[in-house]
């Protein structure tokens, strides 16, 4: 475009009386000219606001960033009157366990007659689902070993089994 910009203004000059032909190519040039002038500029405004707006949204985004933490410890944390009834019923708890432990270290009877039987009968009952299922793991045991040429101590090493005995281990009686 500058080439024949400069052919038209070459030409101008060497006519000694432009033509009106002439005249109004040369109008048409000068509005081209300007208009491709004033297309940069917008497009260079345009991309120095979309920078400006980049930043500007990349500023926010961090400024949200930084403050959504602390929006959402501030809505999650407890009101004053959440807060004084947990504080009470805490207070009441310590209390509680202060004089629970005074007791224990007293050496007085810090166990109730149905605390004992309350953990007698879960002794009990851990006890026996012990007893079954080592009964089950030995019946498992012995029906892999009908079929198996070695014997206990050699299937056993090889497949991990660890046994009560080996470990030493005994069955408390009755």
């Amino acid at each position: 475009m500058r080439q024949s910009l400069r052919r038209w203004i070459a030409g101008l000059l060497s006519c000694t009386r432009p033509s009106r032909k002439h005249l109004q190519s040369a109008t048409r040039r000068k509005i081209l000219c300007h208009i491709v002038v004033e297309e940069r500029k917008l497009a260079f405004q345009y991309s120095t606001r979309g920078c400006k707006l980049n930043a500007c949204m990349l500023r926010s985004y961090a400024h949200c960033l930084i403050h959504c933490p602390v929006l959402s410890s501030l809505t999650s944390s407890l009101t004053s009157e959440d807060a004084s009834k947990q504080l009470k019923a805490l207070t009441a708890q310590i209390s509680e366990m202060k004089s629970r432990l005074a007791t224990i270290k007293a050496g007085t009877d810090s166990v109730t007659p149905e605390e004992s039987l309350k953990i007698h009968k879960n002794h009990e009952q851990c006890f026996k689902q012990w007893r079954k299922r080592k009964r089950m793991a030995n019946d498992m045991l012995e029906a892999i070993l009908e079929g198996y040429p070695k014997s206990k101590k050699q299937l056993c090493e090889e497949v991990g089994i660890e046994t009560d005995e080996e470990s030493g281990v005994k069955l408390p009686g009755k």
